[in-house]
């Protein structure tokens, strides 16, 4: 807690936070600091507060803490940025508990905040930045904004202190109660109106069904009093045949409950018992949407249904209908297609409230990338009790299993739902090849190339050619007999480039799986093929442009003419890219396996004595990128941080992105991600693709201008920091004339200009 609380006798926030705690039966220990080391005050930082009155004998003798304050927990300005985040995850580490982290604004009042659409200008401090520490569930407790008289008025929110204090509450009756004593209910995706009724459990590059069958397992494993399904396929068919899913195109409301997919069937007058207990404009604006309680959605004899699966102490459920019921899928009752900001259905509500508070549920654990829980309408962070995320994510813990690839929706489910993240690895990538009528076409396109000093082969070939582009498969390439055989030969190298050089999802991740043999090996490759703009003595950068400078290519200038004919190894510069990408799989493999660099230079036919020496050298260094890569996989521990979060421990946090595009860091999986380390954007491979852009746009420019642009407007969007990490942020610097200065930690430490000549 804040030391500046205490010398001006302001308390209020945290003298409510402290009874509400106390009021459950929780002892409290609170301190009060100025966050950041002072000998010459005698003050200590977060970290050595923790040490000197959470732990005796080195063991800690808490069960949870509630942080008030803004800094990080390893604020020391003794030491780097890095190593004050290390402080801080390894203690929580040591302490293995959960860490809160309330909000309290000081930029805004309690009235400025409820008329808000969220916060701003806290976001970084107040949010952000705990999350690097793995901190959890901003809920807003209070402000504290000066006034006209230079004082702070500090102001609390009493019903959220009370959530607060009951979410600790709960995490920590998670931690100490008995495995087999303890419910779980799995929230599994669903989006009817995508497909039919067979349409659930999806979820982004993620296999839900065999993920939750695998967590059963380890669950009934660790003591927990659950069942397993045979396999997956056993759980979706068991969904199907017990109808326990919402009421749809072929299922009935009627049928659910004869085919034993109603877990739950609530009366009209339970329900207003909750519906009641809301905010009066929450009410107002459900019932404007969805009629008088219990509405017609999953409705029977005027009961709310609630469906599901009971695996013993375990729940699989389908989330909910978002925004309509019924079985007609026309718009007449698919609100949220003319409405995107329309309240959840009567049931929806009605579901959550069961698995809360009627079922009891200690954890909820949501399957996969991405609900819609998160996404209901309400302020976009510090929700207030009139937002539906915070409503209904209530006051129990919440495992959120989410792709990694995906931080801003992430962020949105931690910030929104208060949600834990467990990031789940990415799906392992292989590149497409070629298969029946376009392997053909390759071959003949291959023999023409090099029939041209035989008129009538070549001429025979055309025709060959001609057949074969003439199927429907190939009408897109609008090739006829009156195209000429040079044009045609080229519009066809360069479609089959794209088909055999395409990235494809080589199946679905299941959580707590690690990618063994052929996959291992494909999404090491995909992930090197990306350069990380990093490279010793000018050699080449990533694992592709190694291999073809081994073979004396280059992988920019095959890719600048894919249609271009090598005749030294008579294959298309587009068949020489997918070869090369073989071969990088190889060294891979054998990497993986143990060989020496020479080991793999024989395999691929070289020796080192004619290669050029930062050849050899950047693929040693190649070679440590792939360990290292699949050590971050072995690192791996997915199930074993549920596990820990299920036994109400710290999950650390980790960054995320995309890795196949240079974030080899968002390995090992199964971390708290956050959304980005804004002191690494842009990053070094982003920074290569944002010159690219920049000297691309240039060129079209000046060809079709035949002069350089004076201005240029673009339309940036946050997505670029998210998702690219800053790939057009690079590209306006580049245009600027600015070059970033990266520390050897990948952080940015300064700018240099270039030089006007």
């Amino acid at each position: 807690m804040s030391r500046a609380a205490w010398l001006s006798q302001n308390c209020e926030i945290e003298a409510t936070i402290i009874k509400d705690l106390e009021d459950l039966g929780l002892k409290t220990i609170p301190v009060f600091t100025n966050s950041v080391h002072d000998d010459n005050q005698g003050s200590l930082n977060i970290a050595e507060v923790i040490r000197k009155y959470y732990f005796q004998n080195d063991t800690p003798k808490i069960s949870a803490v509630v942080k008030l304050t803004t800094f990080l927990i390893g604020k020391d300005d003794r030491i780097s940025d890095k190593e004050q985040l290390n402080t801080g995850v390894s203690l929580l580490k040591s302490l293995n508990i959960p860490v809160f982290q309330p909000i309290i604004s000081y930029y805004t009042n309690i009235e400025d905040w409820k008329e808000s659409n969220g916060l701003t200008t806290d976001v970084s401090w107040a949010i952000a930045m705990p999350e690097f520490e793995g901190l959890i569930e901003p809920i807003m407790l209070g402000a504290a904004r000066e006034n006209r008289n230079n004082d702070y008025e500090r102001t609390v929110i009493p019903s959220h202190s009370k959530k607060i204090a009951d979410r600790v509450l709960n995490w920590i009756k998670l931690a100490e109660k008995k495995n087999g004593d303890k419910k779980v209910v799995f929230i599994l995706n669903n989006n009817p109106c995508a497909s039919v009724e067979a349409n659930i459990g999806s979820a982004a590059h993620l296999d839900a069904a065999r993920s939750v069958v695998n967590i059963l397992a380890c669950m009934k494993n660790a003591g927990y009093n659950v069942e397993v399904p045979a396999s997956a396929k056993e759980l979706m068919d068991l969904f199907l045949e017990k109808k326990a899913i919402s009421e749809f195109r072929w299922t009935t409301k009627s049928e659910i409950v004869r085919c034993g997919g109603a877990l739950y069937r609530m009366s009209t007058e339970e329900y207003m018992k909750f519906f009641s207990s809301l905010k009066e404009p929450v009410q107002k604006r459900v019932k404007e949407i969805w009629g008088e309680p219990p509405g017609e959605g999953m409705v029977l004899d005027g009961d709310i249904l609630i469906t599901g699966l009971r695996f013993g102490n375990a729940i699989v459920a389908v989330q909910p209908k978002r925004g309509c019921f019924g079985a007609q899928c026309d718009g007449s009752v698919c609100k949220i297609l003319h409405n995107p900001d329309c309240p959840p259905t009567h049931q929806y509500m009605a579901a959550y409230h069961y698995f809360e508070s009627i079922y009891n549920t200690d954890v909820f654990i949501h399957v996969g990338t991405h609900g819609n829980l998160e996404f209901l309408p309400g302020k976009g962070t510090a929700l207030s009790d009139e937002c539906y995320p915070a409503i209904l994510s209530g006051r129990k813990p919440l495992l959120y299993i989410y792709n990694t690839d995906n931080p801003p929706e992430g962020t949105i489910a931690k910030r929104r739902v208060n949600a834990t993240l467990i990031g789940h690895m990415q799906t392992a990538m292989s590149v497409s090849s070629l298969y029946g009528e376009y392997e053909k076409l390759d071959n003949l396109l291959n023999q023409y190339e090099t029939a041209k000093t035989d008129p009538a082969r070549a001429h025979a070939l055309h025709h060959m050619i001609l057949e074969v582009v003439s199927a429907d498969k190939f009408k897109n390439l609008n090739i006829t007999h009156e195209t000429p055989i040079e044009d045609a030969v080229r519009i066809c190298h360069e479609a089959l480039t794209l088909i055999r050089n395409t990235k494809i999802d080589s199946g679905m991740h299941v959580f707590g799986e690690l990618p063994q043999g052929d996959r291992k090996a494909d999404m090491i490759t995909s992930i090197l093929m990306y350069s990380d703009g990093v490279a010793s003595n000018d050699a080449p950068l990533s694992l592709r442009d190694t291999v073809a400078a081994v073979f004396g290519l280059s992988y920019d200038e095959l890719k600048k003419d894919p249609s271009a004919f090598n005749l030294r190894y008579s294959l298309s510069n587009g068949a020489l890219i997918e070869y090369l990408y073989n071969k990088s799989v190889t060294v891979v493999k054998m990497t993986l396996a143990g060989a020496t660099c020479e080991d793999i230079l024989n395999a691929l036919g070289k020796s080192p004595s004619e290669l050029n020496g930062r050849v050899v050298a950047s693929l040693k260094e190649t070679m440590g990128k792939i360990a290292d890569i699949n050590r971050r996989i072995l690192d791996s521990k997915e199930m074993d941080s549920l596990m820990n979060g299920l036994n109400g421990g710290y999950i650390p946090p980790g960054p995320s992105g995309l890795v196949i595009r240079g974030r080899v860091d968002v390995l090992p999986s199964g971390r708290n991600f956050y959304s980005l380390d804004p002191t690494k954007v842009p990053t070094t491979s982003a920074w290569r693709v944002g010159e690219r852009l920049a000297d691309a746009l240039l060129d079209k420019y000046l060809d079709e201008e035949g002069k350089y642009p004076e201005n240029v407007a673009f339309y940036w969007m946050c997505s670029d920091i998210m998702t690219a990490d800053g790939e057009m942020m690079a590209e306006i610097f580049s245009l600027l004339g600015v070059v970033p200065v990266w520390n050897s930690g990948g952080q940015v430490k300064s700018f240099e200009v270039v030089p006007a000549d």
